[in-house]
């Protein structure tokens, strides 16, 4: 018979959060991930909470709200 894919793990992070990870304006996926055992799982940025600094996020998924939020302080998201 055929087999469910397991879900791929995600580390959630909410916009207004987002300061504790910069450093120099800039929020990557290694900032993020501190734990040995997250370096697989992938990050995504979510909606909730309100930012305040122009931040670059470079590398990490956004939510469409929080992609307007990060835009709406001045930041940007650059995918790769």
């Amino acid at each position: 018979g055929t087999k469910n894919r397991p879900a791929k793990e995600v580390v959630r992070i909410n916009v207004g959060d987002l300061e504790k990870y910069e450093k120099e304006g800039i929020v990557t996926r290694d900032a993020v991930i501190r734990r040995a055992k997250d370096k697989k799982k992938m990050v995504k940025i979510l909606g909730s909470g309100e930012i305040k600094k122009a931040i670059t996020v470079v590398g990490i998924r956004t939510s469409k709200s929080a992609e307007e939020k990060i835009k709406k302080a001045g930041g940007s998201v650059k995918k790769q």
